[in-house]
């Protein structure tokens, strides 16, 4: 498992809210795994008042986060499974990507696909954050591409099916339900 280092900014505004004893709940702006392992961040709203998101509509809400990223590597903001089963909130270009060049507040696109008009709070959390390796992509542009994958396989001299087999059988220990 590899390990990347990001640098996060905390905005004026979030700082603000983390300051003001009017938002007593909100005590730091630490984008943070709920658990080990896991693969998103929390990203909270950056608002200074309650925000009505009504049904079939669109906004734009700041995190109060800038990241920077090195090279290599991209920050995915995708929707919190929660929100879209139990209000119908998504996020309307996801994932959105922030690439490492990337150095403003990452905003979150939400879209209320529910009919009922949703609240959006200081401090809520409205989507998450995946870190993300990205390759290095070599492109070949070519007269003609194969057809088909069996094209493919076979001008690689890959037999795809027995690869397939054996990477099965690697992982189960065999292929009937005893392992073997």
């Amino acid at each position: 498992m590899s390990m990347v280092d990001i640098k996060i900014e905390i905005t004026k505004e979030a700082q603000y809210l983390i300051d003001s004893p009017m938002f007593p709940n909100i005590r730091n702006w630490e984008i943070t795994q709920n658990y080990p392992h896991d693969a998103g961040f929390d990203l909270p709203a950056c608002v200074k008042d309650i925000w009505t998101l009504r049904p079939g509509g669109v906004h734009l809400f700041p995190t109060g986060i800038k990241v920077q990223l090195p090279i290599g590597w991209e920050l995915q903001v995708r929707p919190r499974s929660g929100l879209a089963l139990k209000n119908g909130i998504t996020i309307l270009n996801t994932p959105g990507t922030v690439d490492y060049a990337y150095r403003s507040e990452i905003g979150v696109m939400l879209y209320n696909t529910s009919n009922k008009p949703f609240e959006i709070r200081p401090g809520d959390r409205i989507a998450q954050a995946c870190i993300r390796a990205v390759p290095t992509v070599n492109i070949a542009y070519v007269d003609k591409i194969s057809e088909t994958i069996e094209e493919e396989v076979k001008e690689s001299g890959t037999d795809l099916k027995a690869e397939m087999a054996a990477k099965l059988n690697k992982k189960r220990g065999g292929f009937g339900s005893s392992g073997v």
